[in-house]
């Protein structure tokens, strides 16, 4: 066994491969600035890069590359990565969490059936024929919740965001999906009315660990979440106040769930359930919830894989060099 002096020693002799001796990653990405304000714009891209490069360095990749290009550019080389796609989602998920309070399903029916009976007017002109619910015909009400299935998403969808039927949708209140679930063996997406603002967002979050175990599925898969001491006294005060009520826990514009509130939260605790994910998307989410959202989304404008342009000849060679004798 080495002694940790001599093991740094060595690890510090140790040669390190980039892309061009082993095989990897090149991705070029582009920050999305368009949605900024011009005080947003300022170092938007810097922020990015550490995000980033704060994801990549709990993602656990060995010498990486990530640089700046130009103002709104940032390269990144992974050398050794393979999977591409969990990658691509580690770095590119801009990871905005949210808390937001849920309306009740009778504010959310009411709403539904207003735009339904809009709807039914408008485009068929005579509400009293059954072909005139081309929204409420749609959706399903099962154990408390408004249920659509996944070959009519794209239906409800659509109506919802008509600007006509937007602006029958007060301005604090919003319409969001929650991630498809299983129900009575049907692939359904269940859909909340909550408000636009939320009373908490990801700032608020100390720490993220994945892990097993929820109140649903002792073999379900979860992002336990910590606040910080400041936010604590927030949620404890939140939670209070909206007892019996559902509070949703927005990723990205998607609610991951929500639970309702049993009881005032004074431990600053709580936990996304992820379903039917498995433990490696539970650990990536945990790393960029822990390591902040993006300022702005960012797109890809390049990508290639890279495989070794030396070969292992040089290699060999290489490392024969810097051997004794």
């Amino acid at each position: 066994n080495l002694e940790p002096q001599q093991r740094k020693s060595l690890e510090d002799k140790t040669i390190h491969l980039g892309l061009d001796l082993k095989r990897g990653m090149h991705l070029i990405l582009e920050v999305d600035k368009t949605k900024l304000t011009d005080e947003e714009k300022k170092g938007a891209t810097d922020r990015a890069l550490e995000i980033i490069r704060n994801r990549i360095d709990q993602f656990g990749v060995s010498e990486p590359t990530i640089e700046k290009q130009g103002t709104d550019r940032i390269l990144i080389q992974l050398p050794g990565v393979v999977d591409r796609k969990r990658a691509k989602e580690l770095i590119g998920k801009t990871a905005l969490l949210e808390f937001r309070l849920v309306e009740d399903a009778e504010a959310e029916q009411n709403l539904l059936t207003k735009i339904d009976e809009y709807l039914g007017k408008t485009e068929y002109g005579d509400s009293s024929i059954l072909e005139s619910n081309p929204l409420l015909s749609n959706i399903e009400f099962i154990r408390g919740d408004f249920l659509v299935l996944s070959e009519f998403k794209k239906t409800v969808d659509d109506y919802l965001k008509r600007d006509d039927v937007k602006k029958m949708i007060p301005r604090d209140r919003t319409f969001l999906w929650e991630k498809a679930k299983e129900i009575e063996g049907r692939k359904m997406f269940p859909l909340f009315l909550i408000h636009s603002e939320p009373v908490l967002t990801g700032a608020a979050i100390l720490t993220a660990d994945a892990g097993i175990g929820t109140p649903n599925n002792p073999m379900g898969v979860k992002v336990d979440l910590t606040m910080t001491r400041k936010a604590r006294a927030k949620w404890s005060a939140i939670t209070g106040a909206n007892v019996g009520k559902r509070i949703a826990i927005v990723l990205d514009e998607i609610i991951q769930s929500a639970p309702v509130v049993r009881e005032r939260i004074p431990s600053g605790r709580s936990e996304i359930t992820l379903g039917d994910a498995s433990m490696d998307e539970a650990k990536d989410l945990a790393v960029v919830l822990k390591a902040g959202a993006l300022p702005a989304p960012v797109r890809v404008v390049e990508e290639r894989s890279v495989g070794p342009s030396l070969g292992t000849d040089s290699i060999r060679k290489g490392v024969r060099s810097i051997l004794p004798g």
